[in-house]
């Protein structure tokens, strides 16, 4: 598997049995369509680093940043919104909840 980006990633969520997204430092965002045999990279309008991921069980794709922020995408990680949530400066993780919410955890505590 060859990686997509010569830098620091932080982690993978998979999508679905082919779409795969990969993600790290400086807002990179990279998703697969063909179990990694090609990537194309993903606008994220970040500049800081992506840590975490998760796919809700409506399909929607949350990824989480160091900088407080919010991705999030309904269109399979083609595309993603971004969100900051207030007086959080840094998110580590996340985790889908019942209801289609999220629990994070960072900076702050959860």
């Amino acid at each position: 598997l060859d990686s997509p980006y010569g830098g620091t990633l932080f982690g993978v969520t998979p999508i679905s049995d082919n779409n795969v997204l990969t993600y790290g430092l400086q807002g990179n965002v990279w998703l697969t369509a063909n179990r990694g045999r090609s990537w194309v990279k993903i606008p994220s309008k970040l500049t800081r680093g992506i840590n975490d991921g998760t796919v809700l069980a409506d399909g929607t794709v949350v990824l989480v940043t160091n900088a407080g922020g919010i991705l999030t995408s309904r269109d399979g990680g083609q595309s993603f919104s971004l969100r900051y949530l207030p007086g959080r400066r840094s998110i580590s993780a996340v985790l889908p909840r019942d209801a289609g919410g999220i629990l994070v955890a960072g900076q702050g505590g959860l």
